[in-house]
């Protein structure tokens, strides 16, 4: 089975393909210049494995949320590969994705997403379960949920934000060892979701919680 992942829902692009028992992983920082690397380091990828598009069987890809712009450029190149090369699509919340890495730890997992304006995109796990709904809050009024908690893990790639209530407060744990190549995982929990649900339904698309600023510069909040 040949599988691609790809998670562009922050400033890191990383993209995995596994095809049996082999795995070729591409992470780099480029900034949120997603639309200029992701096919790019797609192909490279390809080319080390000996495949091209059409040998894909399913594609997994983060859907956050994260960046809107990231995620849609994710969205938009996964589904434009599946249409060309008959794979199945499969959607991962990119919090779920985040969590994934610590699902024996021994108190309150809590996956971060800076969602600018002083707000964060969070969710709170036990032992790999979701414990809550995904969140779009301030620091505050998250650690607030927290207060009953003994011991509690920030994680993802901005969990740095809470360095400060760390300082203060001997339960929280910041994770200054996120991998960067989260695509991989990535493909473990698609497949693993795919086995179950079945593919993505026809006109799924990225998570955002909150509408863009040009959405609301049209709309309104």
């Amino acid at each position: 089975m040949n599988i691609l992942g790809i998670d562009c829902s922050g400033s890191v692009l990383s993209v995995s393909l596994k095809s049996g028992e082999r795995l070729f992983e591409s992470s780099i920082h480029d900034g949120f210049r997603h639309s200029e690397n992701l096919m790019v380091q797609i192909d490279h990828l390809f080319k080390l494995a000996g495949l091209n598009s059409k040998n894909l069987d399913l594609i997994a890809v983060a859907a956050g949320p994260g960046s809107f712009t990231g995620l849609r450029i994710a969205m938009s190149t996964a589904k434009g590969i599946a249409v060309g090369s008959k794979a199945d699509l499969i959607s991962i919340s990119t919090l779920d994705l985040y969590a994934s890495f610590y699902r024996d730890f021994d108190g309150a997992v809590v996956p971060l997403v800076d969602a600018k304006k002083k707000r964060f995109y969070a969710s709170i796990y036990h032992k790999g379960m979701k414990d809550s709904t995904e969140l779009d809050v301030t620091a505050e009024a998250l650690l607030e949920r927290l207060q009953k908690e003994e011991k509690i893990l920030f994680t993802g790639p901005d969990s740095i934000f809470f360095q400060e209530y760390a300082e203060k407060d001997s339960r929280i744990i910041i994770d200054f060892h996120f991998p960067s190549v989260t695509s991989t995982s990535l493909i473990e929990m698609g497949i693993t979701k795919w086995q179950k649900n079945g593919p993505d339904p026809h006109g799924s698309g990225p998570v955002y919680i909150r509408k863009s600023e040009a959405e609301i510069s049209m709309f309104g909040e």
